[in-house]
């Protein structure tokens, strides 16, 4: 399907959202509606971003614990720690 393609594209997502988040200059506003207007999948593409957007910005937002990075480093190190004892074996 065309549209997992489209999702893969890492550029074009940033433009994407670039276009959504209006942050585009005028130019590049127009030549990318221009080209939604041509481009049927893109456009439903765009559409899906657009309610994925839409559906996250209505989640409630989270906080994580003060410690949760220090929390979050020492296990990434004892992980790295347990991937090196394994290899040696």
């Amino acid at each position: 399907m065309q549209t997992i393609k489209l999702s893969l594209d890492n550029l074009f997502n940033e433009f994407i959202t670039d276009y959504l988040d209006e942050k585009l200059d005028y130019i590049e506003h127009q030549v990318l509606k221009e080209y939604l207007e041509q481009a049927e999948a893109v456009r439903l593409f765009v559409r899906q971003v657009q309610k994925g957007k839409q559906a996250l910005s209505r989640l409630p937002e989270v906080k994580a614990a003060d410690d949760f990075e220090a929390k979050l480093a020492r296990r990434i190190a004892l992980e790295e720690e347990r991937a090196c004892v394994e290899e040696e074996i």
